[in-house]
Order: structure tokens, then C-alpha cells, then sequence
């Protein structure tokens, strides 16, 4: 149904444009589509601009629908002769007419831009009002999280005063990775908005182009109706005139398609120019969004980091108080069960801070690097734009030595820094994992071993209530070091990504160091040849003169002369008869072969 209201409209349209150009008035159309047209066009109308809109329109849109499936009948009738049997007169309708079927396609195409434009999904007003209350709550959200943060904190972070256990735990994890999340989605998003203005810029240049061309092909069109209509008068038979008949109703459908493809394109400025408002508030809503974000981030991790801290200190006392309970205890079954309950607890901190390690931003941090990784090749792209464009001067050699100087030094910081530290928790977490992959097999091993001792020690009606309770502690230490291997591993997996943003950061660096050594040489740092040339080859001249005389005059100056050395002398000597020698050895070589 859309594309039937489309092509009326493009149907009206071209009855609009048939009206404003019309042939002259000896002249009898080829076809009963175009007739509305031509008989209602009048002198006034030929100098009016091309119809814009359907309503201005003064023909009955359904009596020109046929028009397009008349053409493509046209076109099915010439398919259905045989090559051969074409007339030239026919090949060239065939060729004509196939234009016009490309001029109505690209037509609807053209319609369809201008009614989006006129008719967009959401109105730039409604898109500024949108903007300006995702800022307003933005804001007010950021104010109330300053004043009482336990407002707008998830339920498992409101009741950090009393005793957590591991699942209030994990949620409270399971709240920060979530709160990461949207850190990342606001800050892609953020980054994407920060250019826009730019790209904006650019686009409405392209059109403002388009436009200008537009406008001068639209001047042109009646300098080539005048030689299309007399093209038709002068024609010296019926096909070289309906020839010329149709290349006219061509000029009309591509006179129309020019003011649609001008209406789309000044409907598009004008959009454009009613959302500059909109993109400033944008902005400014996707900061505000970013704030929040990141404050959020910061206040779930400082809560957890209490938590955190508080939880391993509880299981560091009752590790201690299972250790005491060990040594006063008479019943061995009670005594081993401490002490294995004490290494568990100890343990459990272990992988406690672990988690807080993962749950909270490290020193290093993998979006920060990435980010400056990404920085150092938008700017390198950037300068290799510059250099392929050839676009040197002044400013852009201060560029280049600026950025020679300060690429070295930016780079030994990195090395010194980041690299180093990267480099450092890149060992740390791979050896711990190591560690705690070895721990797993050689923890089960010992267990047994020592599960084996114990058991014999006790009395045979013992031994169930051992193995059981052994049991059972086994288990929560495997379970315990699966777990520590999974956070060790994802701690690893994050320190290996943000020491190779860190390489890649350097790799860039070299590259655009690279670059810049071999094409600063590219650079004009220079005046052109002009007037002061030539005072300045003059002024070298006259130097270069006076220091060759001053070199020529030193051997007869004899207060320079010295003693000759001992070394000398024999390098004189040396010099004068090395070639002999050579060429006394070449004859007694050249007679021995002889």
C-alpha cells in the first residue's frame, strides 16, 4: 500500500514537472499519459519552478498510475521481437525508455527521502524536549545519589551493618558488573555523541554541495528544452521526430527528479538545522548519564570493599579461634575437624579477596588503556590523512616535531609504568593460577593420605562418623579451590587484555614515531622561492666564497704548520709505495701464470 501511495505521488509530481516544461504547441504527444500535461501547461506555467509538493499539484494523480505500467509495457513489446528483427529506430526507443524507467525509480527513491524528511518518525522538538528531561533526571539522579546514596542503592547494599553471608555477597558483585555495564554502554555511547557534531558538520557540507549542483543542473533545463523542441521541429521524418518526442518526456522526468532530489535536500538542512539544539543537549544529557554512571560504579565498589574487608576479617578470627580450639581440644575427631575448619576459613579469605580484587577497578585499569590505545591510533590515522593528502605547511611541521618529541618520552613513561605493572600482574595472577590448579590435584592427594592416617588412629567404631565428617570437609575444599581457580582465571584473563592494550598503545607509538622519521622530511618549513631569495643567495654566496679563500690561504699560513710526526711520515711513505708493491706483485703473478 506504501509503495502505491508512493507512486502516485510520484505521478503527481511528474504531471507537475510535465506541466512546467512543456513542448511547443505544433508539437502532439506520443503518449495519452502525457496529454493532461500538455494541454493544460500554459506560458505563465513554463516559467514557474518545479512543483515541491503533491498539492500544488492541478492533475488528478490516478489518471497519470498508468504512466509507469504503459512504459513497462512498452518495454515487454520490444522484448518480445527478436533482436534481429529491430528496428534502429526501435533499439533506441528501447534505450530511451529504459533511462525514463531508471529516472522513475530513482524518483520514488527521491520521494520517499523528501516525505521522510517532511514527515520524520520524531520531530526534532520532541527529540529536544526527550533530551532535556534524560538530562534533568540525569541531574537529579546525581544530586540524590550525593545526598543519600542508600536511596537509590540495590536492596543487598542497604543492610551492609549487619552480618553478610556469600550470597549477599554475590549479589552485591552481580549489582557491580551490572553497574560496569552500563558504565561501558554510557561511555560508547558518550564517545559516539562526542563526534557526532563533526560528522554532522560534514554531512550538511555534502548537502550544501548537493544542493549548489543540484540548482545549477535545474539553470540548465530550459537551455535543453529549447534544443529537445526544436530537436522535434527539425526532425526530417516520424521515427527521428518520436525519437526526439521521447528524449523530451525523458528531460521532463528528470527535470522532476531534480526539484524532488532539491526538496529533500533543503528539507534535510532545515532538519538539520533544527536539531543543532537537539545535539547540544545530547551531549550534555550522555555526560550527565556518564557521571551517573561512574559514581555509581564507585560507591557500589566502596561499599563492597568494606564488606568485603569487614567479611575476611571475620573469617581471619574465626580461622584464629578454630587454630585455638585445635590445641585444647582432647577429642582427636574434634581437634582434626578444627584445624581443617581453620584452613578452610583461611581459604575462604583467600578467595575473598580475590573477589574483591575482581569486583573493584585495579591500579591498571582495561577500559583507561584501551582508551588511550584507541586516542594514539585516531591520531596516528589522523596525521597519515594529512600526509596522503599532501596537506603540509607551518602547522602541520609543528605538529610533527611536537609530536616526534613528545612520542619518545610519552613512550619510556609507558614503558616505565604501565608496561612494568601490566607485566607484573600479568606474572602474579598466571603464577597464583598455576598455584591453585596444582593445589587442586595435590590438596586431593594429601587429603587422602592424611584421611588414611588419621582414620587408622581412631577406634573401629569411629571410623564412620570420621569418614563422614571428612567427607564433607573435603568437599568444601574442592569446592573452595574450583572456585578460586575460576576467580583466578577471570583475574588473569584481565590482566593479560589490559597488558596487551599496553602493547598495543607502544606498538602504535613506534609505528607513528616510525611514520613521523620518514615523512618529516615531506614537510615546506620554508618560504617559497620569491623576491627574498635571491638577497638570500647573495648573502650565502659571499659566505661560501670567503670560507673557501680562508681554506685556500691556510697551507702558506706557516704559524699553523707543526712538526711532522714519526706516524706521518710513514703514512707518506706508505701511501707513495703501496701502489708499487701492487703493481710489482701483479707482474710476478702474471709471469708465474704464464
Amino acid at each position: 500500500m506504501l509503495i502505491v501511495s508512493t507512486r502516485i505521488v510520484i505521478c503527481a509530481a511528474l504531471a507537475s514537472a510535465l506541466g512546467w516544461i512543456s513542448p511547443a504547441p505544433t508539437v502532439q504527444p506520443i503518449s495519452k499519459a502525457a496529454r493532461p500535461g500538455e494541454t493544460t501547461a500554459s506560458p505563465a506555467a513554463t516559467k514557474q519552478p518545479p512543483a515541491r509538493t503533491t498539492t500544488a499539484s492541478p492533475f488528478n494523480a490516478n489518471e497519470l498510475v498508468p504512466l509507469r505500467a504503459e512504459l513497462d509495457k512498452q518495454l515487454n513489446d520490444l522484448s518480445q521481437i527478436n533482436e534481429k528483427d529491430l528496428t534502429p529506430t526501435q533499439k533506441t526507443l528501447r534505450e530511451v525508455w529504459k533511462e525514463r524507467v531508471q529516472l522513475l525509480d530513482e524518483w520514488e527513491k527521491a520521494t520517499r527521502g523528501r516525505l521522510a524528511v517532511e514527515n520524520p518518525k520524531s520531530s526534532p522538538e520532541r527529540e529536544t524536549a526527550d533530551r532535556r528531561a534524560d538530562l534533568d533526571r540525569a541531574q537529579s539522579k546525581l544530586e540524590l545519589l550525593k545526598k543519600t546514596p542508600e536511596s537509590v542503592l540495590p536492596d543487598s547494599f542497604k543492610a551492609i551493618s549487619e552480618k553478610v553471608d556469600d550470597a549477599n555477597l554475590l549479589e552485591m558483585r552481580e549489582a557491580i558488573e551490572a553497574a560496569k555495564l552500563v558504565l561501558n554502554e554510557k561511555t560508547i555511547e558518550c564517545e559516539k555523541l562526542r563526534a557526532e557534531p563533526a560528522a554532522r558538520t560534514a554531512s550538511l557540507a555534502d548537502f550544501r554541495a548537493a544542493r549548489d549542483k543540484l540548482h545549477t543542473q535545474i539553470i540548465e533545463l530550459p537551455t535543453r528544452r529549447v534544443q529537445y523542441e526544436s530537436a522535434i521541429v527539425k526532425a526530417a521524418n516520424e521515427d527521428a521526430r518520436k525519437i526526439a518526442r521521447e528524449h523530451y518526456v525523458n528531460l521532463k522526468c528528470e527535470s522532476g527528479l531534480a526539484a524532488e532530489r532539491l526538496a529533500m535536500t533543503e528539507g534535510y538542512i532545515a532538519l538539520e538545522g533544527r536539531r543543532a539544539a537537539t545535539c547540544t543537549l545530547a551531549n550534555q544529557a550522555a555526560q550527565a548519564n556518564l557521571a551517573l554512571a561512574i559514581a555509581t560504579v564507585e560507591l557500589l565498589t566502596e561499599r563492597y570493599k568494606r564488606v568485603a574487608e569487614r567479611q575476611k576479617a571475620d573469617l581471619t578470627r574465626a580461622a584464629k579461634k578454630e587454630e585455638k580450639r585445635a590445641q585444647t581440644a582432647d577429642d582427636p575427631l574434634e581437634k582434626f575437624k578444627a584445624l581443617r575448619t581453620a584452613d578452610l576459613l583461611s581459604l575462604q579469605a583467600l578467595i575473598l579477596e580475590d573477589d574483591k580484587a575482581l569486583s573493584t577497578s585495579p591500579t591498571l585499569s582495561l577500559e583507561e588503556q584501551k582508551g588511550l590505545a584507541d586516542r594514539a591510533e585516531a591520531d596516528f590515522a589522523s596525521l597519515k590523512l594529512v600526509v596522503k593528502e599532501n596537506k603540509v605547511g607551518g602547522i602541520v611541521a609543528l605538529r610533527l616535531n611536537n609530536d616526534f618529541r613528545r612520542i619518545s618520552r610519552e613512550r619510556a613513561i609507558i614503558l616505565r609504568n604501565d608496561f612494568t605493572q601490566s607485566s607484573a600482574a600479568n606474572t602474579f595472577y598466571e603464577n597464583a593460577l598455576t598455584e591453585a590448579e596444582l593445589s587442586y590435584f595435590n590438596d586431593a592427594r594429601d587429603d587422602r593420605f592424611e584421611r588414611d592416617a588419621f582414620i587408622q588412629t581412631l577406634p573401629e567404631a569411629r571410623h564412620a562418623a570420621a569418614n563422614a565428617m571428612i567427607d564433607d570437609i573435603e568437599k568444601k575444599h574442592k569446592d573452595l579451590l574450583t572456585k578460586r581457580k575460576d576467580v583466578l582465571g577471570k583475574l588473569l584473563v584481565r590482566a593479560e587484555e589490559t597488558h596487551n592494550q599496553v602493547t598495543r598503545h607502544l606498538r602504535i607509538l613506534d609505528e607513528h614515531y616510525t611514520f613521523i622519521r620518514t615523512n618529516i622530511f615531506w614537510v615546506r618549513d620554508s618560504e617559497p622561492l620569491g623576491p627574498a631569495t635571491a638577497v638570500q643567495v647573495r648573502r650565502e654566496t659571499g659566505r661560501l666564497l670567503a670560507s673557501m679563500g680562508r681554506l685556500a690561504a691556510d697551507p702558506f699560513d706557516r704559524s699553523q704548520w707543526t712538526q711532522v710526526s714519526v706516524e706521518f711520515g710513514i703514512g707518506v711513505v706508505g701511501m707513495l709505495a703501496f701502489p708499487w708493491i701492487i703493481i710489482q706483485a701483479r707482474k710476478s703473478l702474471k709471469a708465474m701464470s704464464v
